[in-house]
């Protein structure tokens, strides 16, 4: 008989190939007998999940075993710490933040998403001067920001990244999917060579991802730094976007492909008005 899958079997998966992936960094090589254990699953279950994490070149697959890959763990080690970022670049991160909240044709009576990060905080500090918003976000640092809003503030909760400083868990997102948003801002880690938006972990991918299927204007912005970086997972593509907000070259190639797919806003040659939507 074939398993009944409940609507929330999606998010299941990807909470439990994170957690694989984290047993990985964690401990190194795993036999799957340990890796069934560990996440109390079946064997055919471990097996399938590492079919696909060695797909999206996550892991290597042995006789047996299973290992995280060299560039996965490469990629893991390099994420600092979303706290240790504030202050760096603050400059520029203010000049993202203004342009992507400059592409807002009113700032007020709207219904905003908001997504983990230091330059999304950014924004969040930007909006609390306006009112009447109802603003949603699972961020640490942006509730700090909006901790003297003129709006209705959320939080989604779940279980406490100390790393990102944001609240991720599967049985909030449920909720992400019940709100219908204008805007949703979007962040992203290293996007080197995957032709979209990217994130670290399964749960924060699923978080991003709804963000932008439930909004109506969806803008992503992205520090020249990321185009050197890449990340474990692909979230989205770029033209599954409305705005690109950046400080690439605009001479880059990099930024021509994302130009070809969707619009760009490069920080420090303003905004096309006619092209805001």
């Amino acid at each position: 008989m074939l398993e009944r899958v409940s609507k929330m079997e999606p998010l299941k998966v990807e909470k439990r190939r994170d957690q694989i992936i984290n047993l990985l960094k964690k401990y190194g090589t795993l036999r799957v007998a340990q890796l069934v254990n560990q996440v109390g699953v079946s064997d055919e279950t471990i097996r399938n999940d590492l079919r696909r994490l060695s797909e999206q070149g996550l892991v290597l697959r042995h006789y047996g075993m299973a290992s995280l890959s060299s560039q996965a763990a490469k990629e893991k080690a390099k994420i600092e710490p979303v706290a240790n970022r504030v202050s760096v670049k603050a400059e520029i991160k203010d000049q993202l933040a203004k342009a992507a909240v400059s592409l807002m044709k009113k700032k007020e009576g709207l219904t905003i998403a908001l997504d983990q990060g230091s330059t999304i905080a950014r924004i969040a500090e930007l909006l609390s001067q306006y009112y009447d918003n109802n603003l949603f976000t699972s961020s640490l640092l942006a509730l700090d920001n909006l901790k003297k809003s003129h709006s209705n503030v959320y939080c989604l909760g779940g279980k406490f990244n100390p790393e990102d400083l944001s609240f991720q868990s599967i049985s909030a997102d449920p909720e992400y999917r019940l709100v219908h948003y204008d805007y949703c801002f979007i962040g992203s880690s290293g996007v080197l060579n995957r032709n979209g938006i990217c994130s670290t972990s399964f749960a924060d991918s699923q978080m991003k991802l709804n963000m932008i299927k439930q909004s109506d204007i969806s803008v992503a912005v992205i520090d020249a730094a990321k185009f050197t970086q890449t990340s474990l997972l692909k979230v989205t593509d770029w033209s599954d976007l409305n705005y690109v907000v950046t400080n690439l070259d605009s001479a880059s190639a990099e930024y021509q492909k994302i130009a070809a797919q969707t619009k760009v806003v490069s920080v420090g040659q303003g905004v096309d008005e006619n092209e805001i939507e």
